[in-house]
């Protein structure tokens, strides 16, 4: 039997939404990009912060579902989904590939861009290439020290294939 509520954590460009569009497809299981629960998208394409309360509040309504992916790595959202998860995939690929897919939809984005979102700028790319180094340095490890003291097994794969694999094999 295949999860039911699954949580992908990683850095950018390591195929959290990928894997989760994968997954959603072959489980028929809705997909929450913790993305769209921190940022609000105004009516006229620019994003807002979403308060606390609303944070706590979305979150907890997805978290109430029979089924979920959810797929992101905000800090302060994730205790509560890796509590309420059936198995929690942390993405850890080379940086070198990391960059070559951010890069690769950067490009993407600017030869079509998006319907739902901001392809954004080359300012923009050059922040995310460096979260991404930020990332491995700084979220990562907390990410690692959070799941060790909640004492929850988190499967660590190289690519989303191998993620895809593993799930779809249980």
């Amino acid at each position: 039997m295949h999860p039911k509520r699954i949580h992908i954590v990683g850095a950018p460009g390591s195929g959290k939404s990928f894997l989760a569009a994968r997954l959603s497809e072959r489980f028929d299981i809705p997909v929450f990009e913790l993305d769209e629960i921190f940022w609000r998208r105004r009516g006229d394409g620019s994003v807002l912060k979403t308060s606390d309360d609303e944070l706590k509040r979305d979150l907890s309504e997805v978290l109430r579902r029979e089924t979920w992916i959810v797929e992101g790595v905000y800090c302060k959202l994730i205790r509560p989904s890796f509590l309420s998860a059936d198995v929690v995939i942390a993405l850890v690929p080379p940086v070198w590939r990391r960059h070559w897919f951010i890069i690769k939809r950067f490009i993407k984005r600017k030869l079509r861009p998006l319907t739902h979102g901001n392809s954004g700028g080359f300012a923009l790319l050059c922040r995310v290439i460096w979260y991404n180094h930020h990332y491995d340095r700084c979220q990562q490890p907390r990410v690692r020290a959070l799941i060790s003291k909640m004492n929850i097994h988190a499967q660590e794969c190289r690519r989303a294939d191998d993620a895809f694999t593993y799930l779809t094999s249980q």
